[in-house]
């Protein structure tokens, strides 16, 4: 049996309640964040995500209500497989992944963006 609708709803408005730095991945790595791969490289970085990012969880789940966009990639930062969550801007506590339905090979020039309502965090 999983946890109740309402106990992970109530975990996930906690959890995303305060600042949250949203990155970038190739490779995802394990539950304890070990083997997490960003591109720390060419003009790379994680990006601040506030409270006000997220909906109100709802069936489990939150979606960014704003979009997320990271600095223009100042050469190429490798084929991007995952969304990776931190609790600060640069190492710091690994919350969790989220696996791209489809990866994207990030170019010079090129600026990642998340839309609204492209990102669902959910937990069950």
């Amino acid at each position: 049996m999983g946890f109740s609708n309402y106990l992970c709803e109530t975990l996930l408005d906690y959890a995303l309640s305060s600042t949250l730095y949203v990155g970038l991945a190739t490779s995802a790595g394990t539950p304890d964040g070990s083997a997490v791969s960003e591109p720390w490289v060419n003009g790379y970085a994680r990006v601040q995500c506030v409270a006000s990012t997220w909906s109100v969880a709802s069936v489990n789940t939150k979606t960014n209500s704003n979009s997320i966009m990271f600095p223009e990639a100042t050469g190429a930062w490798g084929t991007i497989s995952s969304v990776v969550f931190y609790g600060t801007a640069t190492a710091g506590d690994y919350f969790g992944a989220i696996a791209l339905s489809t990866a994207v090979a990030v170019v010079s020039e090129q600026i990642v963006v998340f839309a609204t309502g492209d990102l669902d965090v959910t937990l069950s």
